[in-house]
Order: C-alpha cells, then structure tokens, then sequence
C-alpha cells in the first residue's frame, strides 16, 4: 500500500496510560527513546546534571545506551480540558504540554487492519512484544570517521544523490554511499551542546549525517495498532489554541502531507545502480545517446552542471597529453 494514503495519528491519553493503555505499552512501558535524528531537529531529551542530583539520564526498559535515552511525546488528547496537550515525559509520566512547543519527539500510530499487510521480518522484541519494520527514516547519526569521509565526498560533490527528500522544518536530500543512505542535517538544538548516541558531541550548526533506517514499530496485538517504538521527528509546533480536534493540528497535518510520503521505501536503489552505469557512459562522452544520458542524469540529480564541466575539463585535459606523448 502506497504510505502516503494512510492515516497517521497520535495516540489518545486513556490508550497511553490508564485502563485502556495499550498492552504492548504495559509491556514495554510507557518510556520512549529518541532518534538523533528527533535530537538534531530540536526534541529534548534527559541528561544528567551535575549541579541538580534529581536530574538523572532516563533510559527505555531496554538499557542505559545513549540511544536508549528518553524524551518527551504527546498525544491527541487535550491536557484537562485546556489549551494544551496531555503528554508523556521523559520519566513515562503525564505532562502538560504548551501546543506551540516544538521539542516534543513525534510518535506515529497507525491502525495495523488499515495497512492490511503482512510482516515477513516480524520479531520478538524486548519484553516480549512483536515488533516489525515498515517505511524507512533518517534516524542515527553515523560514526566520526564515517562522517568525516561523508562530508569531504558532499564538499567535493562526489556523492550520489537519490533525488529523495525528507521534510520536516527544513528539506534533507537524501545521498547514496557504499550501498547505503543517508542525510545531512545542520543542528538546531533544544539543548548545546549535545552528545548523540554515537558519542559524539555536537553544537547548534554542526553539519551531521544521518542514516536512512528502517522504522521500527511496537505492535499492540489486542488493539491491532502500531506505534513507533522510537520518537522519529521534530521540531514541529504540535497546534495552535489546540481544541481536542486532532485532525486540525499542525502535526496532524505534517505527518499525512509529509512524513507519510517520506517513510515510502526508497525506489531509488536501483536507478542508483542504473545511475552509476549511465554516468560512466556519461563521463566518456561517447555513444549517439551520450546527449539523453547527460540529460537525464542532470534531471534526476545524479550529477549536476558544475560536475559536469568539471569531467568534461579532465577529459580534455587527458586527451590534450595523450596527443603530447
């Protein structure tokens, strides 16, 4: 099923605490870790803080890594009947929740009869819960030495790029490298500096990049729903003067606009591949359909002017002092 059919949701506060709570949260707990990708978009997330003892890292039921730690989420429902949202802290509690805040971690539900699929890669996970994979997001940040051959391969415009998009607050194009995919993002913190799961310490600016993941998601089997097991986005401002009608949120919006289009499996692997055999026809410059060929690596993105000229100089330039010896 084409994703960005679906209807995205937030979970209402009786299924995310109190007697209607979800079995698969009253397995798992009602905790929730945090993508880096949620952190470098501006979610908040706990860290220890040495002058105040109360303020310790909080972690999911599943370890104390740093990608286990905690943020916050909101649900559909308003906080006791005001204009602000009923939602869960770090620690797995209620929390009243301003609906213009935006460092809130998104928390997608969808209904598992209206995706009508079947989860071949379905497993067991932490406490017992059937977990499955479904869409594909930015989500950790990759190594240092990964990072820094990424960033030297995007300056020097050498990475292929698959001509997708991943949109929150900002757009994030999407670049192939060695079989894999992955995003630049410039962090916009809630939080400077912050350390992301892979160690690494990073301010507000910094370039980090990210990698395309499977998403994962908690299945609640006796209310036959899925529910992100991780926050996969934010800085979105969740409403304004919200009144209980979450179709109308900003967030509800997002999520249906954007977000559901975005998790589609990428389709781009194999016009990678395609891309790569075209653009060494290409860069030959030989063959009487060399001209659509430039042309069409130009319009999906897989090579842009300035690279172009750039080849085109060097080939020249060999063919200058191959006629010199």
């Amino acid at each position: 099923m084409d994703s960005s059919l679906l209807d995205f949701t937030f979970l209402p506060k009786e299924q995310l605490i109190g007697e209607k709570q979800l079995e698969a949260l009253k397995k798992y707990g009602t905790r929730m870790a945090v993508t880096d990708f949620s952190i470098l978009l501006g979610a908040f997330v706990q860290f220890a803080n040495p002058l105040v003892d109360k303020y310790e890292p909080l972690f999911t039921s599943e370890g104390k890594d740093l990608k286990d730690r905690t943020g916050i989420y909101c649900s559909s429902s308003l906080y006791n009947g005001r204009e602000s949202v009923f939602a869960i802290t770090c620690g797995g509690v209620e929390q009243n929740y301003a609906d213009h805040w935006q460092n809130h971690a998104g928390r997608p539900a969808l209904s598992l009869s209206e995706l009508g699929l079947s989860f071949p890669n379905a497993v067991w996970g932490a406490n017992g819960i059937l977990e499955v994979e479904y869409g594909e997001y930015p989500q950790q940040a990759v190594d240092k030495e990964l990072s820094e051959i990424l960033e030297s391969e995007h300056q020097n415009q050498k990475l292929i790029a698959t001509g997708k998009t991943y949109v929150t607050k900002m757009r994030h194009n999407e670049f192939e490298y060695d079989g894999k995919r992955y995003v630049r993002v410039l962090a916009n913190l809630d939080q400077d500096p912050t350390t992301l799961s892979n160690g690494v310490e990073v301010k507000t600016g910094d370039a980090v990049w990210v990698e395309v993941q499977p998403i994962k998601w908690l299945v609640d089997e006796k209310d036959k729903i899925l529910l992100s097991k991780k926050g996969i986005f934010s800085g979105i401002t969740y409403s304004s003067q919200y009144t209980g009608d979450f179709k109308k949120s900003y967030v509800k919006m997002f999520m249906n606009t954007y977000f559901a289009k975005d998790i589609q499996t990428s389709k781009t692997m194999n016009r990678i591949v395609q891309g790569e055999v075209q653009t060494k026809q290409a860069y030959n410059f030989d063959g009487a359909n060399a001209e659509d060929i430039v042309n069409s690596l130009l319009e999906s993105g897989h090579i842009t002017k300035e690279q172009l000229i750039k080849l085109y100089y060097k080939r020249v330039q060999a063919e200058m002092n191959n006629r010199k010896r």
